[in-house]
């Protein structure tokens, strides 16, 4: 009921839609689209394009958060037209199977466990017809994580997508050796169990161990030290809400600083849905350049910004005015109300 009163109309959802025309219909995402290709339609209120070299987009409002691109993308996009293409589908389909083959890859232990188990179970219902017959009809109750994996490879496949879906699956084998006795079944179900469990253990060390050295050493997972930049806002004086611009090749989507200082960003140079083949060059030109990079922090200024992070520039800052945040990849340069990057 809110999510219609907030959009005017019934609905149960728009993300289903978006993710297919995302995904399937290749509409552009996730920040900058200004409308295009013809077939897909044009936004209706999309971020504000200031200029075009390099481009640089506004989106202080109508959302007063942290960084309002990725807030009720709904609302960017609202405008864009869906369309089915049995060509697109396809295409979705196969990169699909090829992004679930990835996630059973990542969990080869247990996805090869569970193999060895279903093997085990189809063996037995071979050779005990009657009990087979019993354990097989159960198979029907995992069917709507059948049906949910397979919706999610006509759209979008990603392991968190899939997880809750593929460990139903994965138990099946394993609930058909519940009625499983005598001494050699018995035998065998206690094998595929603590296959089970030993390759469980192996894949969690090895999918964790990267973020538990990261926390044992305190190292900052997010490159560019996130957290440094947030401390070094703070120290400059800035305050929660305060309005900040970005400049990153790319959108600033994990933008863990802003969150961290609770700043809001209200403009950027960096998309993903305008030109993301030439991000490059638009921060070369925009730092190379003492002339238009004045006239880009002009920009930043009218829209309110008090100050400018840079992050994940893949080259080294040299522009007077941008400060280097110690223990990071990050530059910022303060806003005042006369600004030169020239000087």
């Amino acid at each position: 009921m809110g999510l219609s009163w907030a959009l005017g109309r019934p609905t149960l959802g728009e993300a289903g839609a978006l993710n297919y025309a995302f995904h399937v219909n290749h509409l552009k995402h996730w920040m900058g689209w200004q409308g295009g290709p013809k077939e897909l339609g044009s936004p209706i209120h999309p971020v504000r394009l200031l200029r075009t070299d390099p481009p640089v987009f506004a989106f202080g409002e109508p959302f007063h958060v942290t960084y309002p691109p990725q807030f009720n993308m709904v609302y960017w996009y609202q405008g864009y037209r869906q369309f089915f293409s049995f060509r697109n589908e396809i295409r979705a389909v196969f990169e699909n199977l090829r992004a679930l083959k990835d996630v059973l890859r990542e969990t080869l232990a247990v996805t090869l466990a569970v193999a060895l188990c279903f093997c085990l179970v189809l063996w037995d219902a071979i050779s005990h017809r009657d009990s087979g017959t019993r354990s097989v009809s159960t198979w029907v109750l995992y069917l709507p994580s059948v049906l949910g994996v397979l919706f999610f490879l006509l759209v979008h496949m990603e392991g968190r997508y899939v997880a809750g879906f593929l460990c139903v699956l994965f138990l099946a084998p394993y609930l058909a050796l519940d009625g499983w006795s005598g001494s050699t079944r018995s035998a065998l179900r206690t094998a595929a169990l603590v296959l089970l469990v030993v390759a469980t253990v192996y894949n969690s060390s090895k999918q964790l161990s990267g973020a538990v050295q990261s926390a044992v050493g305190r190292v900052d997972m997010q490159s560019g030290g996130q957290w440094a930049v947030a401390e070094y806002l703070q120290e400059m004086g800035l305050k929660a809400g305060d309005k900040v611009a970005s400049v990153s090749p790319g959108n600033d989507i994990r933008c863990a600083w802003a969150y961290a200082s609770r700043v809001h960003v209200v403009a950027a140079i960096g998309n993903d849905a305008y030109d993301p083949e030439h991000q490059r060059e638009d921060l070369h030109l925009f730092f190379d350049n003492a002339s238009i990079q004045d006239e880009v922090l002009e920009l930043f200024r009218e829209q309110g910004a008090v100050a400018v992070v840079a992050t994940g520039i893949p080259f080294d800052v040299s522009s007077p005015g941008w400060r280097r945040v110690p223990g990071s990849r990050a530059w910022v340069f303060r806003l005042g109300p006369q600004i030169s990057a020239g000087r």
